[in-house]
């Protein structure tokens, strides 16, 4: 007798711990963030690119260059406006769980859609100079955060912070900020883009760690124009 309610205990212990391992936690999600947003990225394109005719693999078989393009440019937009590693996301899983492993990767699409929309306030789209030049004409007052110049020719980064943002980056194309950067723009040939990264809503409360972390990010320590890997 005791043995039979013994094996009824392990079974119903194994059925407990199978249900379990259909959940996927907090830890799973993150551990596999990468390619769940790489996934999110390319489903977006290929439903693009069909919707369009266009080709979306190569004659190898392989997804094309152009299509390769856009779904990093995804990538990396979902992965700086979304903040993941934000206290957001891990409070927009708590208020959603339990979630299907199975379903995880809708979960991930579900809040890249509510996050991505958000506008300037904490918009992190990329912008032309010349687009900014006009923003900042509308813009009253200032805001503490991260700024993120791409040199699109030469592939080349430069990350810095500021608690007035907007008028830091005008700097920055006026000739009183990196001077590589102003030698590069002033030349004309080569083209740049502008990401404003606020503070607030960004996961960080410290704002050195953000530029820190944004350097190693975009390597552009080693790859593109800072002098440092940030401050501290």
């Amino acid at each position: 007798m005791y043995s039979y309610e013994l094996v009824l205990i392990i079974g119903e212990l194994l059925i407990l711990i199978y249900l379990l391992s259909r959940f996927a936690t907090y830890n799973y999600i993150m551990n596999n963030i990468s390619y769940l947003i790489q996934d999110v990225a390319t489903d977006k394109v290929y439903k693009k690119y069909k919707r369009e005719k266009r080709h979306f693999y190569d004659k190898s078989g392989n997804i094309c260059k152009p299509a390769l393009k856009a779904i990093q440019s995804l990538v990396d937009d979902y992965t700086i406006s979304c903040q993941f590693y934000s206290k957001d996301f891990y409070y927009y899983y708590k208020t959603h769980k339990p979630i299907l492993k199975f379903r995880v990767k809708k979960f991930i699409m579900s809040y890249i859609k509510e996050h991505s929309s958000i506008t300037l306030r904490h918009n992190y789209t990329s912008m032309t100079p010349d687009q900014f030049f006009k923003l900042r004409t509308y813009i009253k007052g200032d805001m503490v955060g991260v700024y993120i110049l791409y040199n699109k020719n030469r592939k080349m980064y430069y990350v810095g912070q500021a608690t007035r943002l907007f008028f830091r980056v005008n700097q920055h194309f006026t000739g009183h900020g990196n001077g590589d950067v102003y030698a590069d723009y002033k030349r004309g040939k080569d083209s740049f883009t502008i990401r404003l990264v606020p503070l607030v809503n960004s996961g960080y409360y410290d704002l050195d760690k953000l530029e820190k972390d944004m350097i190693a990010r975009y390597d552009s320590y080693n790859k593109g124009y800072n002098k440092t890997k940030g401050n501290g």
